[in-house]
């Protein structure tokens, strides 16, 4: 793939810390993956400096809505068109089913999936194991 390549001469060799989370969110809506960011959200406080997270939303979601749902949380900050590959705070990045993840794990993040309900084995979840994109264990 042409873009991964680019994407890993550019930005693999970048020195990371681990201040903030960043979760990608996919298309398939807010009330599907809102407990998946509510775990993340308890495992970001559980450390001793708590992280905060960045929600970086798919382009065919509503960011009203997704502000809305997050209103109250103050260490969870919404952005949408936006990347993030030359972010030297991010160092884990999260998400369910996007293309942005294996885009990611090109340029040298550690990144996770949360399994989706909709089904367990998919070919799109293959195709992440493939690239050694673990799933989330906590």
């Amino acid at each position: 793939m042409i873009y991964q390549r680019m994407l890993k001469k550019k930005f693999f060799s970048k020195n990371r810390k681990d201040k903030k989370f960043l979760y990608l969110t996919s298309d398939i809506g807010i009330k599907n993956e809102f407990l998946n960011i509510k775990k993340l959200l308890s495992f970001s406080k559980s450390f001793e400096t708590k992280k905060k997270i960045i929600i970086a939303v798919h382009p065919r979601e509503n960011l009203r809505d997704w502000k809305f749902y997050f209103r109250k949380e103050n260490l969870i900050f919404i952005t949408q068109n936006k990347n993030y590959y030359d972010s030297r705070d991010i160092k884990r990045v999260f998400g369910v089913s996007t293309m942005a993840l294996i885009n990611y794990k090109f340029c040298g993040f550690k990144t996770f999936f949360f399994e989706r309900k909709i089904s367990k084995r998919d070919s799109f979840d293959i195709l992440l194991n493939n690239y050694n994109i673990q799933k989330v264990k906590f």
